[in-house]
């Protein structure tokens, strides 16, 4: 059986309101301003992961640029960073520094689910089905 093949699902636009010109595929949530910042904890209403970050440097004060975030109500599959050993199969949620980690605990929002080949290792990029549901 062959590897399965990303599909690359659809992306929103919103104004960074944090630096995260070095996040590429982390977690982001609403900051409640209508910006974009990275997730914090595994009970935060993420809004998916960093497709796009601003480049570096697009940081000056507090007029941040655009980041372009793969949702996760998206159709086809969307990418993001362990943050530790993660298994086929796997619900994934946010972690203190936005990378994804598993999740089993009741009340954590789920981003998706880890479909690869075997177990990703911290700082992998990984392939996920996103999903909008939370843990029960």
């Amino acid at each position: 059986m062959g590897k399965a093949k990303y599909v690359e699902g659809s992306a929103i636009t919103m104004p960074a309101g944090s630096d995260l010109s070095g996040s590429q595929y982390y977690c982001v949530k609403n900051d409640g301003s209508g910006g974009a910042i990275l997730a914090a904890l595994a009970t935060d209403k993420i809004i998916g992961t960093i497709k796009r970050p601003p480049p570096t440097g697009w940081t000056t004060g507090s007029n941040f640029s655009a980041v372009e975030i793969f949702p996760r109500s998206a159709s086809g599959t969307i990418l993001g960073v362990a943050g530790g050993t993660i298994t086929v199969g796997a619900a994934v949620t946010s972690n203190s520094s936005g990378t994804l980690v598993v999740t089993t605990t009741a009340g954590d929002q789920i981003v998706g689910q880890y479909n690869g080949a075997a177990s990703a290792a911290s700082g992998d990029v990984i392939e996920i089905m996103p999903m909008t549901s939370t843990v029960h």
